[in-house]
């Protein structure tokens, strides 16, 4: 009985952890816009000019017709971000991830994938700009009716 007890509580914790999935990272002004991967301790992570009010935008399956959004969020007044991972398992389970940063006056940033370990940031920097005509993300129905033509 005392086994199974531990057991209930293991698995209660083990999912109580996937839950609560967080992207986290900061935003920064720079000459060029691009995402990377960086570890939590990263110097880099502290420095630059933070972007409040970037939308943080993660997608599940981005490559696919079938992506869904997993994730919103807004920078801080710091520049840094917190995005819950809707999806179950975040964290544990490994998922190919699109992640979208956009922010008014700002070149957006895209970077597709696996999505990081809890120890790992995002370290986004948005080049001052405009989007291009044709990159924003579009509805999968526009999508699929724009190549069938």
């Amino acid at each position: 009985m005392r086994t199974l007890a531990l057991i209930a509580l293991a698995l209660a914790t083990t999912l109580a952890g996937c839950a609560d999935y967080r992207l986290r990272g900061r935003v920064v002004a720079g000459d060029a816009s691009y995402i990377t991967v960086v570890s939590a301790d990263d110097p880099a992570l502290a420095e630059g000019r933070g972007l409040p009010g970037a939308t943080v935008t993660i997608t599940t399956d981005p490559e696919r017709i079938s992506r869904e959004q997993a994730g919103t969020g807004v920078s801080g007044p710091d520049g840094a971000f917190a995005v819950e991972f809707t999806e179950p398992g975040g964290g544990l389970l490994l998922y190919d991830v699109g992640v979208r940063v956009t922010r008014a006056g700002y070149a957006p940033a895209e970077l597709f994938l696996e999505l990081p370990k809890g120890s790992k940031r995002l370290l986004v920097v948005l080049a001052p700009g405009r989007e291009q005509p044709g990159s924003r993300e579009e509805d999968p129905l526009e999508q699929y009716r724009r190549f069938r033509e």
